[in-house]
């Protein structure tokens, strides 16, 4: 005896934990948190083991291109959050208002990525000079690339909102960015922290 099930009602797309696109987004999630907190703790393991911190020499990073990037990356979370939202009632959705939360977004990212050249400079030392140095690199570096990963993904997801066709898949994948976009705003934030307040407080 065979059982017959009905699936004609379930919805063809959804973001909630029946969606592969959220565990891939989750998986991708742990993957840079891991590279984050080992970042993380071999700074603050230098830290331990030097007497001087920054080392002798070394001058404090530059606040100012640190704190104007983190304002970007916070004010870059209200147009995302209105084309998320906006993008959360599928094909009855207005596109425009998707459209332009996404294109702010674009912006945002923009700047984001040209104040990261001048946080680099403002430094004030070399990736080579030693291991505060390298590892105040390593922490723009890491945090930088996954958020010029993150633009281009905006750009992709625009373009198809610009050119078409809008699928309805489409919808959640506008809803799969901004996730990680906010997750990349906190590791923004804390790698800030790291960088710019903890050899001022440490």
């Amino acid at each position: 005896m065979s059982a017959e099930v009905d699936v004609a009602r379930l919805p063809e797309h959804v973001y909630d934990h029946r969606a592969l696109v959220v565990w891939a987004n989750l998986g991708l999630i742990a993957i840079e948190s891991t590279t984050f907190a080992m970042a993380f703790w071999s700074y603050f393991y230098y830290r331990m083991t030097a007497r001087e911190w920054p080392p002798p020499g070394m001058p404090l990073p530059d606040l100012r291109f640190g704190i104007a990037n983190v304002a970007v990356l916070l004010m870059s979370c209200i147009p995302f959050r209105i084309a998320e939202r906006e993008a959360s009632k599928g094909p009855g959705a207005r596109r425009g208002r998707i459209r332009a939360g996404l294109a702010a977004n674009l912006l945002f990212g923009a700047a984001f990525i040209a104040l990261r050249a001048f946080e680099f400079r403002g430094l004030g030392c070399r990736w080579s000079a030693n291991a505060y140095a390298s590892i105040n690199w390593a922490i723009l570096v890491l945090h930088g690339g996954d958020t010029l990963a993150a633009v281009i993904e905006t750009g992709v997801v625009l373009a198809v909102f610009v050119l078409g066709p809008v699928k309805e898949k489409d919808f959640t994948d506008v809803r799969a960015d901004a996730f990680f976009w906010y997750f990349l705003v906190a590791a923004g934030v804390a790698g800030a922290a790291v960088v710019y307040a903890a050899p001022r407080l440490l």
